[in-house]
């Protein structure tokens, strides 16, 4: 069977020509923010939103890639995505823009499409980040394809969206942005607390001095006793004792 790698080659250099136009954030390297300053032409795709592109070389690719750039006028649009490197703040051109970067293989479409078609991923890329950095996900990779699968599927559905519950019915912090996993993790999950019996009473002690904090606890707690949350009834595990269906 001397001839199956001959053929896996043939079949990639095939595929590779009809591979899939992808395009994907990129960070704003030292590299990619000296590539943004030579930019001299920018194209108006909306009201404080301009467009560019530029072929960069990275130092770990072989080739130089396309580069779509998207800025937008922060004055302008008060919610305005993307990011403002340091040195851009001491630059007056650059000054009151925020900017977005993305590497694409697409060579056919124009930069304005691209950024156009790209707008409404942006979320996307946000929940992907929080994946990645929050809940480890780029670190789920196991021997079996089958097994990474519902590695991924368990932390992205269920771990998530229980943060995400958390944030939106519990916590209320939908009007002040929802907070990242690594932010609960310190100031809400991370407390410890010993819990037994006072009075015949199941007590939580928890070990914070500070009262206001103290407070918050307890409000959450009872906000979370309020959802009347019931568990499935499973026939595998059984209800645990004085638990009704």
């Amino acid at each position: 069977m001397a001839w199956l790698p001959q053929a896996a080659s043939v079949l990639t250099r095939f595929l590779g020509k009809f591979r899939q136009r992808d395009n994907e954030a990129l960070r704003l390297t030292a590299c990619v923010q000296r590539a943004i300053r030579g930019i001299g032409q920018w194209q108006w795709l909306d009201r404080g939103l301009e467009v560019a592109e530029v072929m960069v070389a990275l130092s770990t690719w072989k080739r130089a890639r396309r580069l779509i750039v998207i800025r937008q006028h922060v004055p302008t649009r008060p919610r305005a995505g993307g990011k403002q490197p340091l040195l851009f703040r001491e630059l007056e051109e650059h000054r009151d823009w925020r900017y977005s970067v993305l590497v694409t293989n697409d060579t056919l479409t124009a930069a304005e499409a691209i950024g156009r078609t790209y707008r409404p991923r942006a979320n996307e890329e946000n929940c992907i980040k929080e994946l990645k950095e929050g809940y480890g996900w780029h670190e789920f990779n196991v021997h079996s394809f089958w097994g990474t699968e519902a590695a991924m599927l368990l932390v992205g559905m269920v771990c998530y969206n229980l943060v995400h519950h958390l944030n939106r019915c519990v916590l209320k912090r939908a009007e002040a942005g929802l907070a990242r996993l690594k932010t609960l993790r310190l100031k809400v999950l991370a407390i410890p607390a010993i819990y037994g019996r006072g009075g015949r009473q199941p007590t939580l002690r928890l070990g914070v001095a500070d009262g206001r904090l103290r407070a918050k606890i307890r409000y959450w707690l009872e906000r979370i006793q309020r959802l009347g949350l019931r568990l499935f009834n499973c026939n595998a595990v059984g209800l645990p004792p004085g638990v009704q269906a």
